[in-house]
Formats: structure tokens, sequence, C-alpha cells
């Protein structure tokens, strides 16, 4: 069983995978829709990276 910080770095590892893949692998086509769902996914795991390091910041600086 991982224990709760390699959890947090799994999904900070996961939310930056899913940043690349959405931001470089899939193809718009120049479809207006595409392109803000694109920029919808990029932005919401950009938003979840930053707060899991918010939070790994928080967690660190309250143990010291």
């Amino acid at each position: 069983m991982m224990n709760k910080k390699n959890q947090n770095f799994l999904f900070l590892a996961v939310c930056m995978l899913n940043m690349v893949m959405f931001g470089l692998v899939i193809d718009t086509n120049g479809s207006p829709v595409r392109e803000f769902l694109q920029g919808l996914a990029v932005g919401i795991s950009a938003v979840a990276v930053l707060v899991m390091l918010w939070g790994l910041a928080k967690e660190r600086r309250s143990r010291a």
C-alpha cells in the first residue's frame, strides 16, 4: 500500500502527463470546440498540479 506522500507524487505525475498528452497529442484540426476542450483539459490539469504543489509545500512547512 502506498503512503500519502507517494500518492501525492503519483497524482502530480499523472496530472503533468495529462497536460502533455492533451496539449501535444490531441489534434484539433482547427475546430474551435476541440481547441476549447483541449484548453480546458490542460487548464484543469495545470490547476491540479499547482494545488498539489501548494499542498506539498504546506505539508512540508507544517512539519518543519
